[in-house]
């Protein structure tokens, strides 16, 4: 399953209960869905704050839920047409 949103800080709401619907469904534990919820929001927010940061046009962002019942996993992706962010291609001051 996945949900497309405006890449703006008030969709965080949206975006968490949606991810949050989906792992009830596949039965994730409230501890992990709480853990999930932080790395959620500080992805998401990075997304807004910062890959469109210098684009003239409104951001968009799809986050997608997958279920791997062989692995035992859920896989969450998020996915933004925004200046890409490499980390590791940072140089160290």
């Amino acid at each position: 399953m996945k949900i497309t949103v405006a890449a703006i800080r008030s969709n965080i709401d949206p975006v968490t209960d949606f991810v949050n619907e989906q792992l009830e469904k596949m039965g994730c534990s409230p501890r992990s869905m709480k853990q999930i919820d932080v790395a959620l929001d500080e992805l998401f927010s990075n997304i807004c704050n910062y890959a469109y940061d210098k684009m003239d046009v409104a951001g968009r962002a799809t986050i997608s839920v997958r279920e791997i019942p062989e692995e035992g996993t859920v896989q969450i992706t998020l996915e933004d047409d925004g200046i890409p962010f490499d980390p590791l291609a940072r140089t160290r001051s």
